[in-house]
This record gives structure tokens, sequence and C-alpha cells, in this order.
């Protein structure tokens, strides 16, 4: 034996490799002793000190084996300090306005979720808090973190302990957005809250309390008293006072209401627009009678306008009471009840026209004393169902639209048309034909002319 060893050494000093690697590792020396002993017919003197080197390498090679695969088996443990020393990145380091800048562009195109039917309360800003310490106190302390769109949904409209969850988290969601910064808000909802939906119209007065940060605002609902009851809890607060009715940020203002049974009021809607210095976008449902309530005092600052029922006689009281209007999509038109006198209108800013349907109800000579000398976009489509029983007044309400684009003297970048396939090939050339136009597509196809 190795005279620095001696024979009370215990024979556990290291453990079997066949512990660890299986019984196809026997052959292994099973213990210390054996690494360090000679050869017994071979005395220390006599053993050149590298070949004695060389046995000792030889008989550890399979214990270096062995704790290399022990490692490699475990390296989670090995990994924490690297995990640690992670937080010494450069991000963590980055000044917080920098931080604050990467995290929006994260967040961009992200919104928070309230959803009653699902119980949902969803965002990405929730995920981001949970990274770590420092996200989740940045994102606290600056408001424009919330400030990102909200879509509210409310569907069952029944209270429970769940549906509680939703409405605080909504309520804080919007505390936290401070009282300046703008806000996009989509709301959705059936009807008006009954006495037993106490939560909706919680969540409802909630969103009211910050009408004065409103930006955007997109409304659907089944009927016109739930949109009304909406604004009834934006002119009253918790305990029935008046409050003043003005929306100094709004810019963008969408209605849709599913039923046609039941009609907006225009004095509601004049009240908001009038109330809306700032508002530049709007689409009104089919319910509303645009003719009796637009007035050029309440409109004048529109530059986008989308309805999908137009009611009148002609497009040019409309041009009227939008002198500032750029793009005008009209889904339908039909005769109204007015009999105010028809202007003239030489109107100089409307670029886009979109017209989502002609039939043989729309109203004729609808353009007649309409001028649009810098229009360049025009896209209409015709109600094809009808043409085998009105052929002819669908041809007519063309013309009508060709007399004035031709009496403009507008050079179109751009014309589409949707469903001329059901007229027939000789009407279509003889619509288009002199219509100035550098772009011209119908029924997705480019339209060849005839030299």
């Amino acid at each position: 034996m190795h005279p620095l060893l001696g024979d009370s050494s215990p024979k556990s000093f290291l453990p079997r490799a066949s512990d660890f690697l299986g019984s196809e590792h026997s052959a292994y020396p099973e213990t210390s002793m054996d690494i360090f002993e000679v050869p017994r017919h071979s005395s220390p003197a006599k053993v050149p000190e590298m070949e004695l080197l060389r046995q000792i390498s030889e008989y550890t090679q399979p214990y270096d084996d062995v704790i290399a695969l022990l490692h490699e088996n475990h390296a989670q443990p090995s990994e924490t300090p690297g995990y640690q020393q992670s937080f010494s990145s450069p991000i963590y380091v980055l000044p917080t306005e920098i931080m604050t800048e990467i995290l929006l562009m994260v967040l961009a195109g992200e919104e928070f979720h309230f959803y009653d039917l699902d119980l949902h309360c969803v965002c990405e800003v929730y995920i981001l808090m949970g990274v770590c310490s420092w996200w989740r106190e940045l994102i606290l302390s600056h408001p424009i973190f919330w400030t990102l769109p909200i879509d509210f949904f409310w569907g069952s409209g029944a209270d429970s302990s769940d549906t509680e969850a939703v409405r605080d988290a909504l309520k804080a969601c919007l505390s936290r957005s401070g009282s300046t910064l703008p806000l996009k808000i989509s709301v959705r909802f059936f009807d008006a809250p009954s006495p037993s939906q106490l939560g909706l119209s919680e969540c409802l007065l909630a969103l009211a309390e910050h009408k004065s940060q409103w930006q955007e605002l997109t409304v659907n609902v089944y009927e016109c008293r739930a949109f009304e009851y909406l604004f009834t809890s934006v002119n009253s607060g918790n305990l029935g006072l008046e409050t003043e009715f003005l929306f100094p940020l709004l810019e963008k203002l969408e209605i849709g209401i599913c039923s046609r049974v039941s009609s907006l009021r225009p004095s509601l809607l004049s009240k908001i627009v009038v109330n809306s210095p700032r508002l530049r976008t709007l689409y009104l449902p089919r319910s509303f009678e645009a003719t009796s309530t637009f007035r050029k005092s309440e409109f004048k600052n529109l530059t986008s306008l989308t309805l999908e029922c137009y009611f009148g006689r002609s497009f040019g009281c409309l041009l009227e009471a939008c002198p500032l209007l750029q793009d005008l999509d009209v889904r339908d038109f039909v005769p109204g009840s007015d009999h105010q006198e028809l202007p003239s209108i030489y109107h100089t800013h409307l670029r886009t026209l979109t017209i989502g349907r002609i039939d043989p109800r729309s109203t004729p000579n609808v353009w007649q004393s309409v001028r649009l000398p810098n229009l360049t976009s025009l896209k209409v489509a015709i109600d094809y169902r009808t043409l085998h029983f009105s052929y002819g007044d669908i041809c007519n309400r063309l013309n009508d639209l060709r007399r004035m684009i031709l009496l403009s003297k507008c050079v179109l970048q751009e014309l589409h048309f949707d469903h001329l396939h059901w007229i027939s090939q000789i009407d279509v050339v003889a619509f288009l034909e002199g219509i100035p136009t550098k772009s011209c597509i119908v029924d997705g196809l480019p339209f060849e002319r005839a030299d």
C-alpha cells in the first residue's frame, strides 16, 4: 500500500463509479486505495516518476468521466449564478425614460379587454408587470401604460362575484390612466341595464367619469335606448348631480345600433357633436335620419363621415353642412321627407367618395347641383339582386353619378366598381366613357378601355 495512506483509511473515500454509470463499469477500481497502489514487485525507487504519474492518471480517468457526467446531469444549479448575473445586464441599467419607450413599443397594438361573459381582464401590460419588480413599479407609476385602447364587452349582464372582478379591474385601469391623457374606448352591450344588472351600470358610470379623456369612442348596442343610457350616465354623477356635458378631446365617434325599429334622437347626437370641438370622424347608424339634424354650425369641423343610410333629396344639403369633409362613405341613400331648397355646392375639400349600394330605391337626381372638382377616389357598388326587375332604374342612378363626375371635371386616381358584371358590357363601356381616371377596377379586375 502507499505509505501515505495506511490500512485505516476508509474504503468509502470516493463513491463507486458503478453507482452512477451502471454495471457495465464494474471493471473500474472500487476504492481510492487502488488508485495509489504501486505494483507489488516494483520498488518505488525503481519506478520512474513519469511512469508513476501515467499510472495514476490511468486509474483516475474513470472517476474524471463520472464527475463530468454529474456536472452535465446537474447543470441547473450551476446556471443560477448566471441568472443572478443577468440582473447586471445593460437592460437593467437603462434610464427609466428609455426603458419606458421600449415597453411602449412592445405594447404597440395591444388593448385592454374586459369581458363579463368569459370573465376576462386581459392585456400584455399584466404580463410585463410579472417579469420583475422594476418593470412592475415602472408600469404602475406611469399613466401612459394605462391609456391603451379599452375594449369593454358586457354580454350576459348577470352580476356575480366574478363580474365584480371585471368591474374592479376596469376601474383600476381607468384610475391609473390619470385625468388628462387621451383614452380610446370601445363599448359593447345589448341593452340598457336593468335594476339587477348593477355591475354593468357601475362599469358604464366609471367610463362616463372619464369622459373628459375620451379621444376615440366606439359604441355598439342593440337598441337606441342603450346608447342613450350611456350618455345619461355621462350627464349625471354618482348622486344624480348634473355635470358638464363636454368632450374636449373627442376626435372620433362611431355609433352602431343593430335594431332598425328604434330611432336615435337627433337632439342627443346634436348635443354630443356641439360639445365635441375636436370631433373630426363620425360614423352614424341607419337609425339616424341625418338630413333633419345636419346643420353647418354643428358639423363644420368633420373631415370623415360614414353613414349607413342617408335620408335626403340631395347630397348638396349634406356637403353644405360639412364644408371641410374629405372622406364620405354612404352605404345607402333613400329619399327623405325634407322639403328644403336644394343648394348648389362646389365642394373643394372632398377627396374620397364611397357609395356602398345603388338600387331602385336610391334617391334620383341626388347629385344635382353638386360639383366635386378635387375628387380623386370613387368607389361604387350596385345591388345586383334587384337588377332583374329594375335594370333601367339602376342605370339611371349610375348616369346621375356619371353626369356629376363629368361636370366636376375632376381627375380620378382610382375608380372602383363592384357587381357591374350583372350589367351588359355595352352599358359598362358607355358609363365609363369620358371619365378621366388613372386606374379603373371593375369587379376586382383592371378594366381595359377600348382604343
